[in-house]
């Protein structure tokens, strides 16, 4: 969250650029801005309480707590030193409208479902796919985010869309199509490339064989080349909770649903997937 306060007598804070009222304005005393608690508090989901006793300010949270696994651009992954992604981001807005403090904890991904389920955390999100392997175990939301992933060739190319190993597989950079690719090739001969036009500018030259990516992402770029009819994958992306738990899934739906009716989810999305 960023917050703003003004110091000359305006009862008023921003958070995230939103209007809030303070219980007293801020002021500025021997050069240091003094502005009430609660405000500063209750901006991060904070409970605040007077414990008179002690004459004692109290602050708790109430926290939720996701697991994560920061090795699956674009969802969750490590940058300078921070983890950052699309599936980070999803998580602290439900949080946030939840009226909780969200707490990440790091896993490795064949570790994400034992964490939930031994109640380590209380979400798991990490472009965890609406397999049926993950509904026998876990409950599941609704989807956040669907990919197809088609395959483009040149048009007189050889190329069988339906076996790709060892063939040069051009993806774009921090994709959904870079991530399964890499992981269905073990890395092999897959390159990423910055831009689209760079990617088909590649295909055009067949410095590779064929490029996998978004068919949203690669629409209006594909009319001179071939677009086949096998899909390489399609995927719906989902978050997951404790088997049994409906109450809080139906909850965590409401809040998704919400997050698509007023664009925040599409807003979030479009800032870190290519799509």
């Amino acid at each position: 969250s960023v917050l703003s306060f003004r110091t000359k007598g305006n009862a008023v804070f921003y958070r995230n650029g939103k209007a809030l009222a303070l219980d007293s304005p801020a002021v500025v005393v021997n050069d240091r801005t003094l502005v009430p608690v609660r405000a500063i508090a209750e901006s991060f989901n904070c409970k605040v309480a007077w414990e008179e006793d002690t004459n004692s300010v109290i602050i708790t949270t109430d926290e939720i707590t996701f697991g994560i696994c920061p090795d699956l651009p674009p969802f969750s992954y490590a940058k300078d030193g921070r983890i950052i992604g699309a599936d980070i981001e999803i998580a602290v807005e439900l949080a946030d409208r939840m009226g909780l403090s969200p707490i990440f904890k790091v896993y490795k991904y064949e570790q994400l479902e034992e964490a939930v389920v031994n109640e380590e955390v209380d979400f798991i999100i990490s472009g965890i796919s609406k397999t049926q392997e993950w509904l026998n175990s876990l409950n599941v939301t609704d989807s956040y985010y669907t990919s197809k992933l088609i395959i483009v060739t040149n048009i007189n190319s050889s190329v069988d869309p339906t076996n790709l190993k060892g063939r040069k597989i051009g993806v774009l950079k921090d994709s959904v199509a870079e991530t399964y690719v890499n992981l269905d090739m073990d890395g092999f001969r897959v390159y990423s490339y910055g831009t689209v036009d760079e990617l088909f500018d590649a295909l055009k030259k067949v410095d590779i064989a064929c490029v996998v990516g978004d068919e949203n992402t690669l629409a209006g770029m594909t009319e001179e080349f071939l677009v086949h009819d096998t899909t390489y994958a399609q995927e719906e992306f989902v978050i997951c909770l404790k088997k049994g738990n409906s109450e809080l899934t139906d909850k965590i739906n409401a809040y998704l649903s919400e997050m698509k009716n007023d664009s925040t989810l599409d807003k979030i999305l479009d800032a870190h997937i290519k799509r």
